[in-house]
């Protein structure tokens, strides 16, 4: 196997924890859930919430010891939905544009 393909296995698997932890932005999540929900070994969970805090995307609650996403994440999305947002008002502002100088 070669690094190229170790590097986008973990990933992959790096997106599969980040998707998982946006379902419990209320209930907050164990590390040992997420390891057993996606079948992955707790080692990598452990790497993978300590890069996802590190980048702001997680934050764990020290009186539960559980994992929720941060609204960092979701500004992510947000970002995708505004930019969709935008395309539609220039294709509207196109439309608007021929019908003008029909």
């Amino acid at each position: 196997m070669t690094a190229e393909t170790t590097q986008l296995q973990s990933g992959t698997k790096l997106l599969r924890v980040v998707e998982a932890l946006a379902g419990y932005a209320v209930t907050g999540i164990s590390n040992k859930a997420l390891a057993a929900g996606l079948e992955l070994d707790n080692a990598f969970i452990t790497r993978a919430m300590q890069s996802l805090i590190e980048f702001g995307w997680a934050r764990k609650d020290e009186s539960s010891g559980l994992f929720h996403p941060t609204p960092r994440m979701g500004q992510v999305f947000v970002r995708v939905l505004n930019d969709f947002a935008k395309a539609e008002r220039r294709h509207e502002d196109l439309k608007a544009a021929f019908s003008t100088h029909s």
